[in-house]
This record gives C-alpha cells, structure tokens and sequence, in this order.
C-alpha cells in the first residue's frame, strides 16, 4: 500500500493532492481521533475529489489485517 501511495504522489499532474500516511495513530498519539475522522470526512465530502478503481477484495484484505 505504501508504494502505490508513493507512485500516486510521483505522477500527481500538479502538487495540488499528496497522499501520506495511514497510521495517523501511531504518527500523531495526541490526537483527538473522532474530532480528526469528522473534518476528514467533512473536507472529503466538500470537496470534488473521486475516488476510482478501488480493489475491493484487497481494501477488504487491508480493514481485515489493520482492525
């Protein structure tokens, strides 16, 4: 996951998205956790961002193995 993330963030066609970490928990431990998913989530729904092409069955894979 951490090399796709990388070659997403090397062929952005402008600096404008950059996608980083997925383990904000153990990056940022002070953290108030839900009040960070909600604005996430509010910026994302705001905003005109799609998400395409999503490997279900390997997102799955990933929730099962990190949760």
């Amino acid at each position: 996951m951490i090399a796709e993330m990388n070659r997403t963030n090397e062929h952005q066609q402008d600096d404008s998205l950059i996608i980083g970490s997925t383990d904000v928990v153990a990056l940022y431990p002070i953290l108030d956790i839900e009040f960070n998913i909600y604005k996430v989530c509010e910026v994302f729904f705001k905003s005109d961002i799609s998400i395409q092409g999503i490997a279900y069955a390997e997102l799955g894979l990933y929730l099962a193995v990190t949760t």
